[in-house]
């Protein structure tokens, strides 16, 4: 066997060959490379097939490339990069799980066991062992087991890994972190000590090696878990300990609370459930003691938003904090019961106002003033558009009447830690979400009729950024034929593009991406639906109005256009619209079926949310728009009132 100095010259030599298009080399190349991609990527997918295509197709772009790679010692981080862009654009299209089912991995690997690899295994631990630490493997992101395969099987330098994955060593640094936390957790529900990390990881290693030479030559060391002295300073404040129980616990705060009608003035009591759990549950009044609101980009000011509240007491020691939002879960607090919940809903104003972010321009800012006529409680920040992330804290003492803010870059923010919930011992946690707000996204059916045509459709809404990242929404409608002669038309909104066909042979128009979704469910965004209804149309500057519906935790936003009232019935505790209403502004013209202060009932739209099951017997597969966008022109908001007026 070659020396290590000889075997490196050999392989720049050959890559060098290869570069240059000599066939033999690069087949040669293919061949070498071939076994460790394949573990990389199962490591990542636990999926055999699916590895082994995506490894054919990053050779064959490797063969296709190879002369663009500058450097033969760029080698392996560079066609590592080819695989990590083919995995992530899998996940893209697939949508695959974090997860996949043990009983697959469990039998793939028995079975590659008893091919030769068994004997050293069983002698290393039982079979149930084996369970558990793929068990506890196939619990972590794919990101997760991606970075733990680099550093502890391909033996990377944090800068390769940064290299590969495309982002900065210190965000390679925090991503194993994470990950190594996670499996840590994973590991320790199964009875698996904190210390068992690395024992997992190596036989982890052994049952996903190809062959009984690579398993034997598997070995990870505890410097190679190490992160560094500033990423463990970072983890650590961003550990339960180090943020959310600085004082101890986190005195998480929120006291039962009225439903919405008993806010407003009704005269009926607080809905109860079991438990004497709040049905309705908004901001909490503010206790005594600074404040201090953090808001959390992870696409730019214009894009989704995650939020967190905390209360300080004056010695610096953190009260309560009333309610915590990740990429997937809104939690609440109530703190008389010590009790986490996991919520449909996204947190509104308690006095029902529209809720400002520090990021708003100053034309939104004051017409939502006008409309409610107070002025914004937070201090203004003027950030870069461009920017791919934000992170805006707003603080206030007690008596001041404004937050004032101050702006962080932290590309690392969104899967941190000390932006998510971690339970500390005493404190409850009951998740209260429903099936499709635990999925983060929902199938939804469109029925209704407007000016006398009727409307039909479909689409997908997400709920939550991450389920944002999993299932892009997209929405068709369909609007049949009038009476007077206007023809059908289907308006086709997907990730990309909008689309408006109309019967007759008449061309289509194709729209920029997000023309149509405004004014629809977009509570992706991280607002409750209520926000995100009466921010759109505060950005069209149409007037609305906010008021209790009849029905019990439901409340109207009344939006008024120039010749058409839409009336918007919205479920506050399930975060979704249920209704669109829409009334012309004759009033004198109102008859039975009209309502007597808005004017002439002129259409409806209802939405229908669906279940798992229910999806699966329906068609909804995203629509497929080509061609190219020949407006740039967004109607927001007020897309809805040109609809019913036939423009």
């Amino acid at each position: 066997m070659a020396e290590n100095g000889d075997y490196i010259s050999d392989l720049r030599e050959l890559i060098n060959q290869a570069r240059y298009g000599h066939q033999e080399s690069q087949n040669r190349l293919a061949k070498l490379a071939e076994p460790r991609l394949y573990e990389y990527a199962y490591r990542c997918t636990l999926r055999k097939e699916l590895s082994e295509d995506i490894v054919q197709e990053s050779l064959l772009e490797m063969v296709r490339i190879l002369g663009k790679l500058e450097k033969a010692d760029r080698f392996w981080p560079w066609i590592y990069g080819i695989v990590h862009n083919k995995l992530r654009n899998c996940w893209r299209r697939e949508k695959i799980r974090k997860t996949v089912p043990l009983g697959n991995v469990s039998d793939e690997m028995h079975s590659q066991n008893s091919s030769g690899n068994q004997e050293g295994l069983e002698h290393l631990l039982r079979e149930e062992l084996q369970q558990i630490v793929f068990a506890a493997m196939r619990e972590l992101k794919p990101r997760h087991r991606e970075v733990m395969g680099l550093r502890c099987y391909e033996n990377m330098k944090y800068a390769q890994i940064a290299e590969v994955m495309g982002c900065s060593e210190f965000s390679a640094r925090m991503l194993f972190l994470r990950a190594k936390n996670s499996l840590r957790k994973h590991l320790t529900r199964r009875g698996i000590s904190k210390g068992g990390v690395l024992m997992a990881l190596i036989l982890f290693g052994k049952m996903t090696s190809q062959s009984p030479a690579t398993a034997a030559q598997i070995s990870v060391t505890a410097s190679s878990l190490k992160i560094g002295v500033t990423a463990s300073l970072v983890g650590a404040a961003a550990s339960k300990t180090g943020v959310l129980t600085l004082a101890g616990a986190i005195a998480i705060g929120a006291a039962v609370l009225p439903s919405v009608s008993e806010k407003l003035g009704g005269a009926r009591g607080p809905k109860q459930v079991k438990g004497s759990v709040p049905v309705i549950c908004p901001l909490p009044k503010d206790k005594e003691g600074n404040e201090e609101c953090w808001y959390y980009y992870p696409e730019g000011p214009d894009g989704p938003v995650m939020m967190r509240k905390q209360i300080w007491g004056d010695s610096g020691r953190p009260l309560y904090c009333p309610w915590i939002q990740s990429e997937g879960v809104n939690y609440l607090y109530d703190e008389s019961q010590r009790t986490v919940y996991l919520t449909n809903h996204r947190i509104w104003q308690q006095d029902l106002s529209v809720t400002r972010l520090p990021t708003d321009g100053r034309e939104l800012l004051d017409f939502l003033a006008l409309v409610e006529g107070r002025q914004t409680q937070i201090e203004r920040v003027e950030v870069c558009k461009r920017c791919k992330w934000l992170w805006v804290i707003a603080s206030r003492n007690t008596g001041d009447n404004i937050f004032h803010t101050q702006v962080r870059y932290h590309p690392n923010l969104l899967k941190e830690q000390y932006f998510q919930y971690n339970g500390t011992n005493g404190i409850n946690r009951i998740d209260k979400r429903d099936e499709m707000h635990i999925r983060g996204w929902s199938c939804f059916l469109v029925s209704g009729q407007l000016a006398g045509r009727k409307v039909s459709g479909k689409g997908i809404t997400p709920f939550t950024y991450e389920g944002y990242q999993k299932q892009r929404p997209w929405l068709k409608l369909q609007i049949a034929e009038s009476v007077v002669g206007a023809g059908e038309r289907q308006i086709t909104h997907s990730q990309n593009k909008v689309q408006i066909s109309f019967a007759g042979g008449q061309s289509p128009v194709v729209y920029n991406r997000d023309t149509f979704f405004r004014g629809l469910p977009r509570n992706w965004m991280g607002l409750h639906t209520i926000d995100t209804v009466r921010r759109d149309a505060a950005l069209k500057k149409l007037w609305f109005e906010t008021q209790p519906s009849s029905n019990d935790n439901k409340v109207e936003v009344i939006i008024k256009g120039k010749k058409t009232t839409l009336v918007y019935t919205i479920d506050m505790i399930r975060d979704v619209i249920d209704r669109i209403s829409f009334f012309a502004n004759d009033i004198d013209s109102a008859g039975p079926t009209g309502h007597p202060r808005l004017g002439r009932d002129v259409g409806f739209l209802e939405f229908s949310y669906l279940d798992e099951a229910e999806s699966n017997q329906q068609d909804f597969n995203e629509p497929n728009i080509t061609g190219y966008a020949c407006t740039s022109q967004t109607s927001g908001i007020s897309w809805l009132l040109k609809l019913v007026e036939n423009d």
